[in-house]
């Protein structure tokens, strides 16, 4: 069972040329032939260059995301953190601690990297984790959305779930 459990589906970019309806080009850096972002793939099967090791500040366990360095560095939803790790050292792996709660929205933050026309689902539940991962890689597309949520939907009825989660 994959640690990510959610079934993300990601539209297919038209990279076409003329009228070569399509066929001229597939982006297949971002996703499989089911349209499955490729970090949910194996590392063999997705091309994976580069390992994002998320470790369990409580237990030490770790999980590894094998993801690609185009798709975290470049684009409108690029993480500027990673940008940064890349340009400072030439590894293949990056390992990062984080609490349970948080670290269970690294398959979030990742799919709305990967995938252009993804959604994310912002609850109050788990707005401050999206927002505290949205700042600490550096996607501003994603801390902007969440932050806006909060302002919005912060209220005396459930302001005892943003203090507890803070």
């Amino acid at each position: 069972r994959k640690p990510w459990g959610r079934d993300v589906r990601c539209q297919p970019v038209d990279l076409s040329v003329g009228n070569t309806n399509g066929k001229s080009f597939e982006s297949k850096a971002s996703y499989s032939k089911h349209g499955v972002p490729s970090w949910r793939l194996g590392a063999a099967e997705s091309l994976s260059d580069f390992t994002l090791q998320i470790v369990n500040e409580k237990t030490g366990d770790a999980i590894n995301y094998h993801v690609h360095r185009h798709m975290l560095a470049v684009g409108p939803r690029k993480s500027k953190y990673m940008e940064e790790v890349f340009h400072s050292e030439s590894s293949t792996a990056f390992q990062i601690v984080l609490d349970e709660k948080t670290s269970s929205y690294i398959p979030t933050i990742l799919d709305f990297m990967y995938c252009h026309d993804y959604v994310v689902d912002v609850t109050t539940e788990n707005a401050l984790c999206l927002r505290q991962l949205g700042r600490l890689f550096k996607v501003a597309p994603l801390a902007v959305m969440v932050a806006g949520f909060i302002l919005k939907d912060m209220k005396i009825k459930n302001l005892s779930t943003y203090i507890s989660d803070s």
